[in-house]
């Protein structure tokens, strides 16, 4: 968007491209923090899955 005084207007110069898939990435990061291993959830990552949850299943 791009405004001119009162008068907005519409700027599509940025033509977004394909992106690659994120997931390896965001498995790595948890890899790295130490909350997944080949074996799936530590007991880290479980605990924190299961912290996460309980906050956002409150009101």
């Amino acid at each position: 968007m791009i405004a001119d005084t009162e008068a907005w207007s519409r700027n599509n110069a940025f033509r977004p491209g394909r992106t690659g898939s994120r997931l390896p990435m965001s498995i790595d990061w948890l890899e790295q923090l130490k909350l997944t291993s080949e074996d799936g959830l530590t007991k880290s990552g479980k605990r924190i899955l299961d912290r996460s949850l309980e906050t956002l299943g409150k009101p």
